[in-house]
C-alpha cells in the first residue's frame, strides 16, 4: 500500500520587521499522482492566494526516508513574498492541501 501525500508544503520565515511584507520560504513535495502537476498546480494556488513568488528553484527527486514503500518524491522550493500573517498563511496553504487531495498521515 502506498502512502504519503499529494502535496505537502512546509513553511520558513525570514521577517522583514520594518515592512507589512514578509519573505517566506516554502518547501513543497509531491509523491502521488503526477507530483510535476501537483507542483505546478500547487505553485498557482500559492501565488493566487498568498503572496508573488519571487523566486523558485529545479524541481528535485528525492526518494523517500522513513517509511521506504513509496514512491519518489519531486521537491521545490520557493521564495514568497506575503502580506498574511504567518497564522493567516498556515490557514491558506493548509486549505490548498485539502483542496488538492492532502491526507494526514504519519509525520516523520
Amino acid at each position: 500500500m502506498k502512502r504519503g501525500c499529494r502535496c505537502a508544503i512546509i513553511l520558513f520565515f525570514r521577517g522583514i520587521h520594518l515592512l507589512p511584507i514578509m519573505i517566506t520560504y516554502l518547501l513543497l513535495g509531491s509523491n502521488i499522482g503526477d507530483s510535476q502537476l501537483q507542483l505546478q498546480y500547487a505553485n498557482s494556488l500559492i501565488e493566487f492566494r498568498c503572496g508573488r513568488i519571487l523566486n523558485k528553484s529545479s524541481i528535485y527527486r528525492t526518494e523517500p526516508w522513513g517509511m521506504k514503500d513509496q514512491n519518489d518524491f519531486l521537491n521545490q522550493c520557493l521564495a514568497l513574498e506575503t502580506k498574511l500573517s504567518p497564522k493567516d498563511l498556515l490557514g491558506a496553504l493548509k486549505q490548498i492541501e485539502q483542496e488538492m487531495g492532502r491526507t494526514s498521515s504519519t509525520h516523520w
